[in-house]
């Protein structure tokens, strides 16, 4: 939708999806010039520079979005409401960066 709405791009007219099956693999297509191009979060280009598979170096961002959670968390819909509560306040008042 963002290539659409954004840059006038189209599916199959400007460039053809393929789809990796999982978050590694898009960076490393790029980096052996398998892609031209890929979409990838933030927090997995970090992760990738971090262990030296990819070298900030060599490749460029030609976009980025804002940032958005990697991972969602719920739970099950009868859950008492004040231990739901709880587990909602821990997520929220936890310190990620810490945990980096």
């Amino acid at each position: 939708m963002i290539l659409k709405s954004e840059f006038g791009l189209e599916v199959e007219r400007d460039f053809k999806p393929a789809f990796s099956g999982k978050h590694d693999n898009p960076v490393l297509g790029v980096v052996n010039k398998d892609y031209e191009a890929a979409a990838v979060a933030n927090e997995i280009m970090r992760r990738m520079f971090g262990r030296g598979v990819a070298d900030p170096a060599k490749l460029r961002t030609i976009y980025k979005s804002q940032t958005f959670p990697l991972s969602g968390f719920g739970h099950v819909y009868n859950l008492e409401p004040k231990l739901a509560e709880k587990i909602k306040q821990a997520f929220f008042t936890f310190p990620w960066e810490d945990r980096r």
